[in-house]
């Protein structure tokens, strides 16, 4: 059991010093984990939940999008589009688009939590990159549920 706990201990300690590189390569405050033991780093309009799992740092951006509601034609084309790029960006930079349980479309990447501190943060950059440009995609050309948009036809 002793050994197990050390295990865990050290796993904590490996997403705690690559939190405090990333820290002093931004020159910012160290970063605080939330109860959960996730970091969450905010890029301007661009929010990363960053955590460990199954010998993998986690990055994790969800969009303002909830898949839940009605979509009105404009979203369902952004959607198909953003789903299209997703495939390619699957194969070649290993990210994954997904809807967690709170009904939003999620965009993650996982690397092997034995990175070393700069393959750690080209992989943020990559998140932050893709986080944008799909954000960019979503809010062009999108107009109100077209329940409250009446066209006239005679």
């Amino acid at each position: 059991m002793k050994w197990i706990c050390e295990l865990i201990s050290m796993e904590e300690q490996r997403i705690i010093q690559m939190m405090s590189g990333l820290s002093s390569e931004l020159k910012t405050d160290a970063f605080v984990q939330d109860e959960n033991g996730c970091f969450i780093v905010s890029f301007d309009d661009t929010r990363v939940l960053i955590y460990e799992k199954a010998n993998c740092f986690v990055f994790e951006s969800a969009f303002d999008f909830d898949c839940a509601k009605g979509l009105s034609f404009q979203q369902e084309k952004n959607l198909i589009l953003i789903l299209q790029a997703g495939l390619i960006n699957m194969r070649t930079d290993h990210s994954v688009l997904s809807i967690n349980q709170h009904h939003q479309l999620v965009l993650c990447q996982k690397i092997t939590n034995q990175c070393n501190l700069q393959d750690f943060i080209e992989y943020l950059e990559k998140q932050v990159y893709f986080t944008e440009k799909y954000e960019q995609v979503f809010s062009r050309h999108t107009v109100s549920n077209s329940q409250q948009n009446t066209v006239w036809l005679p």
